[in-house]
């Protein structure tokens, strides 16, 4: 058996919410939204050096997102400096480790098995729970591909509090993305509480045997119970360099599990249409989808911190996901001078 390691890396980096772009290079080209690239580069047969660097840089130079490289035999002092300065993540062999080794973990958890080493060039597939015979020519399962959970890397002891590492790290940079909205005259950073949730249920199709099993992570807000399926995934840290102002949960976790709960039903209850071909003429008739009650399992992960960057100035507030780089909430009020 052999494993190609890039393709690995591809398959989690699809999970974690990333669309792989196929480029006929070395490296990994990842679509995160709308115009936006991240680019790995896999160096694995050698350590990485200087020279590794500003190859991978001057390659890569029209793209404007996150770079990284993934070290497995390690890095030397002068790639790290040339990587601080050209703004290029360089991730150690223990890091991938962790990465490939939470995967897996969760691959084995949701069926008892190790599907990843099958076949003699492997290939991650879907994980599939079906109730009743598959229809492969079913031109609608691709709405029912299910969602591997989003790797989370815990770099916490025991007893540790987790905060989500942030992307955006400096007051400079956070001020940047909010200048557009208001002339900000004040920025702190503030942890935002979140009861984490893993998920996985069968979400099945009205009149059909057929069902399909969805994985994910829920996170509750401990503050006003509000819920959010999370796409990506995320490294945790217990220690930030910044100052920060940490908000402490509102609301109990008892109500935080409900919430995930009710929200699980409610995301994945939808109505899709289904063709139906007689010999004359084509069908078309609604049917819900919805999960099956007794399916939906729920293991709370721990309470973690969300970093957000408030942002201030006379014409109000403006927050900034400092993980996502999204602006979670506008509070403008008009000036009349």
């Amino acid at each position: 058996m052999s494993v190609n390691l890039k393709d690995l890396l591809k398959r989690i980096i699809q999970d974690m919410g990333g669309e792989i772009v196929d480029r006929d290079d070395d490296y990994i080209w990842v679509k995160m939204g709308e115009g936006v690239f991240e680019v790995y580069y896999l160096v694995d047969r050698e350590k990485v050096t200087g020279d590794h660097v500003i190859m991978f840089a001057r390659n890569t130079e029209q793209v404007k997102g996150d770079k990284a490289i993934f070290c497995v035999k390690g890095y030397d002092d002068l790639a790290l400096n040339t990587a601080k300065k050209m703004h290029i993540m360089l991730i150690p062999r223990e890091k991938l480790a962790s990465l490939i080794g939470n995967y897996i973990l969760n691959v084995y958890e949701q069926v008892d098995e190790m599907p990843l080493f099958e076949e003699d060039d492997v290939e991650v597939e879907d994980i599939v729970f079906d109730d009743g015979d598959e229809d492969e020519e079913n031109d609608d399962e691709d709405e029912y591909d299910q969602d591997v959970i989003p790797i989370i890397i815990e770099d916490v002891g025991e007893g540790e509090e987790k905060i989500i590492r942030p992307n955006i790290v400096s007051e400079e940079d956070a001020r940047g993305f909010c200048e557009d909205f208001l002339y900000v005259y004040k920025v702190h950073l503030q942890l935002k509480p979140y009861y984490m949730f893993e998920f996985v249920l069968k979400v099945i199709l009205e009149g059909s045997a057929e069902s399909k099993a969805i994985s994910g992570i829920i996170a509750v807000d401990a503050l006003d119970g509000h819920y959010e399926i999370w796409k990506t995934g995320f490294e945790t840290t217990a220690n930030l360099d910044v100052p920060y102002w940490k908000l402490e949960p509102e609301v109990p976790l008892e109500f935080a599990e409900s919430r995930a709960r009710e929200g699980l039903v409610k995301e994945y209850t939808t109505e899709k249409e289904i063709f139906i071909e007689d010999s004359a003429i084509t069908v078309i008739e609604k049917r819900k989808t919805h999960p099956l009650e007794n399916s939906i399992n729920i293991n709370h992960i721990g309470l973690h911190y969300l970093p957000v960057w408030v942002c201030e100035g006379r014409e109000g507030k403006v927050y900034l996901n400092a993980v996502t780089k999204e602006i979670i909430k506008k509070d403008l009020h008009d000036l009349m001078f």
